[in-house]
C-alpha cells in the first residue's frame, strides 16, 4: 500500500499543531532553527525515531545529546503518532518559508 503524500498546506498545519511552541522555521527558539535540520542529522531515519522518542535517541546518540545540551537541558516532547511523510512536511514547510 502506498503511503498517502502529504501537503505543504498540510505541512504548515502539523508545524502549528506539534512545533510552533518551542520550534521556529529560519531562526532559533526553545529548540533549534527546523529549517535545514535533515542536513544536519546522518540519517533520515535516525532524525525520524528523535521526533517519536527523542530520549531514546538522546541516550544513545551523541549529536542529540549535543542537542540537548545546546538548550539547556530541555528535553523535546515526544511525537509517536507523526509518520515519515508528515514529519518530512513539517520540515519541507520550515525550509520554504525560511527562504
Amino acid at each position: 500500500m502506498e503511503s498517502p503524500v502529504v501537503t505543504s498546506l498540510q505541512g504548515e498545519q502539523l508545524f502549528k499543531d506539534n512545533c510552533y511552541q518551542c520550534h521556529r522555521p529560519g531562526a532559533e527558539a526553545l529548540g533549534p532553527n527546523l529549517a535545514g535540520v535533515k542536513s544536519r542529522w546522518r540519517d533520515a531515519e535516525l532524525l525520524y525515531d528523535f521526533v517519536r522518542n527523542p530520549q531514546q535517541v538522546i541516550a544513545t546518540n551523541a549529536y542529540a545529546r549535543d542537542l540537548q545540551k545546546k538548550y539547556n537541558g530541555q528535553l523535546m516532547l515526544p511525537f509517536p503518532q507523526l509518520k515519515n511523510e508528515e514529519i518530512d512536511a513539517i520540515l519541507k514547510y520550515c525550509d520554504e518559508v525560511s527562504k
